[in-house]
């Protein structure tokens, strides 16, 4: 039994310390080394928040004060010139991409009645036509709805 009890570290290695003094005096203790950590987290955190900000305030490759020049856009990308459409004799025909929603205030439509409530729910549809042109069309006087099925009884 006496064999398996080890001597020491062996000379050269300081001993072990006191259970109550597991830290030295210049030695930072737990809590500040935690809080010197979350201090560098926190700066690094500002300069990366600073980056991104002066990143924002640059104006993209290819722009002259701000804006895109059309000189500078590939041809193939370019759209067609927009014709002028009259609402009240040919309809609007796009294909919708995308449609969302948002409440708003509606102005009371011609031929509609006025709106009972000053927040209304209106559509807004995203897409493009036989053109190429792009359309974000906002639909109002629709009602919203849910459906489900009642079970028996």
């Amino acid at each position: 039994m006496d064999c398996k009890r080890r001597q020491g570290p062996g000379p050269g290695v300081p001993p072990k310390r006191a259970r109550g003094h597991l830290w030295d005096e210049d030695e930072p203790s737990p809590s500040q080394f935690e809080a010197n950590l979350a201090l560098l987290e926190e700066i690094e955190a500002e300069n990366r928040l600073q980056e991104a900000e002066e990143e924002l305030q640059l104006p993209p490759e290819g722009t002259v004060g701000g804006q895109f020049s059309t000189a500078d856009i590939d041809p193939r990308w370019r759209r067609p010139t927009l014709r002028a459409l009259d609402p009240s004799t040919e309809p609007l025909i796009f294909q919708q991409l995308e449609i969302d929603h948002y409440v708003g205030s509606a102005p009371p439509l011609p031929e509609g009645p006025l709106p009972s409530r000053n927040s209304v729910p209106i559509l807004r549809a995203f897409g493009v036509t036989d053109e190429g042109f792009s359309v974000c069309c906002h639909i109002q006087g629709f009602a919203p709805y849910f459906y489900t099925p009642a079970p028996p009884g």
